[in-house]
């Protein structure tokens, strides 16, 4: 669990008129429509979130109530796009470098990743 990631899996996932189930909800509720995803760690348990994808493949109006986001929103098909204008960027921007001195810690625990968080959630 890494904050600033996002999986590219969610425009393929959106597009297929599948719901994503992602970890942390923290993550994703300031980029995605609103009840466009299910988040594990808004359940009580991990029993509960079974219960609720249950329920969601046992009908039909619930499970799209997951697409209504649709109405007001559109999935913009430009990240190719920007892919390719970023790649640009760093190849011309050389002279921009960031170095880590120690990328264990950077990386780790106390820095932008949280090892283990699919492990830990709801484990009682």
């Amino acid at each position: 669990m890494c904050r600033d990631y996002i999986t590219e899996k969610l425009e393929r996932a959106h597009v297929n008129y599948l719901v994503p189930l992602v970890f942390n909800d923290n993550i994703y509720k300031h980029i995605l429509p609103p009840h466009s995803y299910i988040a594990v760690d808004t359940f009580a348990s991990m029993a509960a979130l079974v219960d609720h994808l249950k329920y969601l493949t046992n009908n039909d109006t619930a499970y799209m109530q997951y697409h209504t986001w649709r109405r007001q929103y559109e999935i913009d098909r430009t990240l190719i796009v920007g892919q390719c204008e970023l790649c640009a960027k760093l190849v011309h921007e050389q002279h921009r470098v960031s170095i880590r001195e120690n990328i264990a810690r950077w990386y780790g625990p106390n820095g932008v990743c949280t090892p283990n968080y699919g492990r830990t959630l709801h484990a009682s």
